[in-house]
């Protein structure tokens, strides 16, 4: 099928949501654990069998998180105000930050501390001065996405952009220059022609995009330290160097096997970060960007390998899931992700909806509020989780409740029962009572008729 510019962006937007949402469901669990619960990342899974068995929080299958309602926030801004505009995406992730479900940031669903912090921050904030946080956990940078998008025809206004929103939420360069390379990234799968079927990209133009996402880091970091917001003394020069040096060594390294690229990626991240990364699919700037691209370069068989390949590595499958499905969804358009996934994706019509609005340019009248969708995904979820956790609990005696007096069986007066919060006391009345039934019963001579 013939990819159309608006097919592609579609493609983007919807990959980024599926990304994130098959991702969520196995968010910091280890590949291993990946294969042996579900085989494959291969589809929306339901985790509720799986919850304390390799599975820590509930998910909702088809919902996605943080990473696509981030993207989100700033579609609608962008959309609304023909630009980035500190003020009104200030306002709406406040919004949406204000008030939600027990455990939950607002209508915000698994966001994690660096994000919130960074929202509540904004408010105080100036403008023209470095973010308060300092985080390169590739927290923000699927907020690239709907800039790229917008974007698409002018490279240099999206820089800049994306400079801008990075600088907002964290003043590290790791953080602020990946945001913006991720944006190019997406701008130039839009372009890039897609492989032939069970083929990947060329060799030839695999290089060349690395070597290319090289200079762009490059240029992206010389542009954050001329904005009035860059903390430049705090950070030395090989810092800022960092990612674009990962884009260069996989250019030179091209050739090698897929695992050899990854050990490239987790070493030149433990290098300039002076800590050691074992896994490529880690949660940092200088693992997970450069690991999503070499996917969707090395894998040969369309969206659907290429996310699964993303996903399964699992531990930060979230972010790694968002940014494959937006820059695989770039390549291929949205008519090769599958249509199961599609059909499964929650609030797929909205997602739709602002996809399409960011290949126009403006937002249609009839697209529901961003709050009024969030708020009630979220506490849809919230729901979900609550009544599986009851049914977990159906037996009443597995409740934990406080101690209670209880007559004995023989009437000889009444004992305290321990609740069972308190382990060893419950324990110790659990193997008493049994010791008194067996006595019981032998002095009565049931033993030996049961024998």
């Amino acid at each position: 099928m013939m990819e159309t510019m608006e097919d592609r962006v579609l493609g983007a937007w919807i990959g980024l949501a599926i990304g994130d949402a098959m991702g969520g469901a196995v968010r910091g669990v280890k590949p291993e654990t990946i294969r042996q619960i579900f085989g494959a990342m291969d589809g929306f899974k339901d985790v509720r069998p799986f919850i304390g068995k390799g599975i820590r929080h509930y998910k909702m299958p088809g919902l996605y998180g943080v990473e696509t309602q981030a993207a989100l926030a700033v579609a609608d801004s962008l959309l609304r105000c023909r630009g980035i505009d500190r003020k009104d995406l200030t306002r709406l992730l406040g919004v949406l930050a204000k008030s939600g479900p027990e455990g939950y940031f607002g209508a915000f669903r698994h966001a994690g501390n660096p994000f919130r912090a960074a929202v509540l921050a904004l408010p105080r904030t100036a403008a023209d001065l470095p973010a308060e946080g300092r985080e390169f956990t590739a927290e923000f940078i699927s907020m690239a996405v709907p800039i790229a998008l917008y974007r698409r025809d002018d490279a240099d206004v999206m820089l800049q952009e994306c400079i801008t929103l990075g600088a907002w939420m964290s003043r590290h360069p790791w953080e602020v220059v990946g945001l913006a390379t991720l944006a190019f990234l997406v701008h130039r799968m839009l372009a890039m022609k897609p492989p032939e079927e069970f083929c990947p990209i060329d060799d030839t133009a695999a290089r060349a995009l690395l070597k290319d996402a090289a200079l762009w880091a490059a240029r992206a970091g010389e542009s954050y330290r001329i904005s009035p917001a860059c903390p430049e003394e705090e950070f030395a020069p090989r810092v800022w160097a960092a990612l674009g040096e990962t884009f260069a060594a996989l250019e030179a390294d091209w050739g090698g096997p897929l695992e050899d690229l990854e050990a490239l990626i987790t070493r030149k991240a433990s290098e300039a970060m002076g800590l050691a990364v074992c896994h490529s699919s880690q949660a940092y700037v200088l693992t997970l960007l450069p690991l999503s691209l070499t996917v969707v370069l090395r894998a040969s068989s369309g969206f659907s390998e290429v996310l699964t390949q993303a996903l399964n590595r699992g531990r930060a499958a979230d972010k790694m899931g968002a940014f494959t499905g937006a820059l695989a969804g770039a390549l291929y358009g949205a008519a090769a992700i599958p249509a199961p996934w599609k059909a499964g994706l929650v609030n797929a019509r909205e997602l739709k909806i602002r996809g399409e609005a960011l290949y126009e340019c403006q937002l249609p009248k009839g697209a529901k509020g961003l709050l009024e969708m969030e708020q009630a995904l979220t506490a849809k979820e919230f729901e979900e989780a609550r009544r599986h956790i009851a049914k977990g609990r159906a037996k009443p005696g597995k409740k934990a409740a406080p101690a209670v007096v209880e007559p004995e069986e023989q009437g000889r007066g009444s004992r305290l029962v321990p609740g069972k919060e308190d382990t060893a006391r419950w324990r110790k009345f659990q193997k008493e009572k049994t010791r008194q039934k067996r006595d019981r019963r032998r002095n009565s001579g049931l033993d030996e008729m049961q024998d």
